[in-house]
């Protein structure tokens, strides 16, 4: 009985539509090196090329805006359709500190992984989730592309406070 109740549970919490993000961070991490990151393609359910790019220079842009980088760069002109380089790769043809990842699924509400990578080793040292149910409701294109604005902003934002933390 436990378990049938903790499921209706967990198939309302996601429904409701109410977001939740989950971060880690290495606690190693000399933030304050990290100054110039590669972005890599958006990953999406969908072959839509158009639209990958679409949300790689979305994220990019609050990147730009939140974090306090020197230097994001788009490496999505640069990779392949489907052919996502490694980070120590992106790391060594860019000369960049990190290499960010993320993955956005808006099928059936809003799921976003976002993933920080050392540019030399690959090893991951900041990650961020945020996830939001949609149930049954339905978005036009317009409004789903705010809610994934609005996410990578607040995804953005956690950046730059971790980054923020580490210079005191």
């Amino acid at each position: 009985m436990r378990l049938l109740s903790l499921g209706v549970g967990l198939v309302l919490l996601a429904g409701c539509g109410r977001a939740s993000i989950k971060t880690y961070h290495r606690p190693q991490t000399a933030w304050d090196t990290i100054r110039k990151v590669a972005l890599l393609p958006v990953e999406t359910p969908s072959e839509n090329q158009i639209r990958r790019e679409q949300l790689t220079q979305l994220f990019a842009t609050e990147l730009r805006k939140e974090a306090g980088l020197e230097e994001v760069i788009d490496v999505s002109s640069d990779s392949p359709l489907g052919l996502f380089p490694s980070a120590e790769e992106v790391g060594k043809r860019y000369t960049v500190d990190g290499v960010f990842s993320l993955s956005v699924d808006d099928t059936d509400g809003l799921s976003i992984q976002v993933k920080l990578h050392d540019a030399l080793t690959g090893e991951l040292i900041w990650t961020d989730s945020y996830l939001a149910g949609g149930g049954a409701e339905i978005y036009s294109s317009k409004t789903a592309q705010q809610r994934i604005q609005r996410a990578f902003h607040r995804i953005a934002n956690d950046f730059s406070k971790i980054r923020a933390s580490s210079s005191r």
